[in-house]
C-alpha cells in the first residue's frame, strides 16, 4: 500500500499540468532582502523570486520581473488581471481581495539566544508555552529594531525589550554578549548574520513569539483561477522534490 501512495504522488509531482495556456505574468517585486533585492552585482535575486522562477519554470509561464516601491507596485498590480506582487503578507483584510498562492515562507517571529552565549538562561525546551514564560517572568532583556512590529507587540505583552534605531546594532550587542536574547524573522536574521560577517548556525531559536500570519504570492483576483491552481501545485511539487529546501538553505547559509 505505502508502494502505491509513493507511487502515486511521484507520477502526480512529476507531471507539468498546462490545462490553460499560460498568460504573461507581470511580476511585480520592492526591495526587500532576502526575500527579493538587487544584489551588490546588480542581479535580481531573492528566496521568493527564485521560488517564483522554479514554479514558473513548472508551468511553463512567462514572466517579467520590475521592482517597484510597494505602493506604486500595488496600483500596477490592481491594473492587470495577469499580475502577482510579493513577498506578500496574507492577512484578514487582504484575504478577499486577491488570490493567492502560497505559503512562501513562515512570517514567524522568533526570539534567539547565542549559541556560545555567556548570559545564564533558564528558559524552558518542553514547549514554547513554557519557554515564553520563562521569557516573561524572569525578565529576560530581548533586543529589537525601533518601530519594529515585533518591538511593539513585545513591549504589549509586557517582555523586556532593549530598542535600538537599527536590527545590526543589536545582532552586534548579541554577539558581543551585551544582550542575552534578540527578536527576528528566520531568513531575514539569517541575511543580516552574513551581511555582517556571522553565520545563523551560530544562534540557537529558543522561543516562537508569534506565528501568526505567513508570506505569500499575491495576485490580482482576476486572473484565471486555474492559473493560480497550477502554480499552487508547482509550489507543491518543488517542495516535495527537495527544490524549495535547498534553495531555503541556500539563504539561511
Amino acid at each position: 500500500m505505502r508502494n502505491l501512495i509513493y507511487l502515486f504522488f511521484m507520477i502526480f509531482f512529476s507531471m507539468k499540468v498546462y490545462a490553460t495556456k499560460m498568460p504573461l505574468i507581470q511580476v511585480i517585486v520592492s526591495q526587500f532582502a532576502p526575500y527579493e533585492y538587487v544584489d551588490d552585482k546588480g542581479k535580481e535575486t531573492g528566496f521568493s523570486l527564485e521560488v517564483f522562477q522554479a514554479i514558473a519554470e513548472e508551468v511553463g509561464a512567462e514572466i517579467e520581473v520590475a521592482f517597484y516601491p510597494w505602493s506604486r507596485g500595488m496600483k500596477i498590480l490592481a491594473k492587470n488581471p495577469n499580475a502577482v506582487i510579493f513577498t506578500a503578507t496574507r492577512n484578514e483584510t487582504r484575504e478577499d481581495n486577491f488570490k493567492w498562492v502560497g505559503p512562501i515562507a513562515s512570517r514567524s517571529v522568533n526570539i534567539y539566544k547565542l549559541k556560545e552565549s555567556r548570559f545564564t538562561l533558564e528558559i524552558s525546551s518542553l514547549n514554547n508555552e513554557e519557554a515564553l514564560s520563562d521569557i516573561l517572568s524572569k525578565q529576560y532583556v530581548i533586543g529589537a529594531a525601533i518601530g519594529d512590529a515585533s518591538e511593539i507587540s513585545l513591549k504589549a505583552q509586557g517582555y523586556d525589550v532593549f530598542s535600538v534605531p537599527h536590527t545590526e546594532q543589536y545582532i552586534q550587542m548579541l554577539f558581543k554578549n551585551r544582550l542575552g536574547l534578540i527578536s527576528g524573522l528566520e531568513l531575514t536574521l539569517a541575511y543580516r548574520l552574513n551581511k555582517l560577517g556571522y553565520k545563523f548556525s551560530d544562534v540557537e531559536k529558543v522561543a516562537v513569539f508569534n506565528d501568526k500570519y505567513s508570506y505569500y504570492f499575491m495576485f490580482n483576483k482576476r486572473i484565471s483561477s486555474d492559473v493560480v491552481y497550477q502554480f499552487q501545485k508547482a509550489l507543491g511539487k518543488i517542495k516535495y522534490n527537495g527544490v524549495y529546501a535547498k534553495l531555503k538553505e541556500k539563504y539561511l547559509n
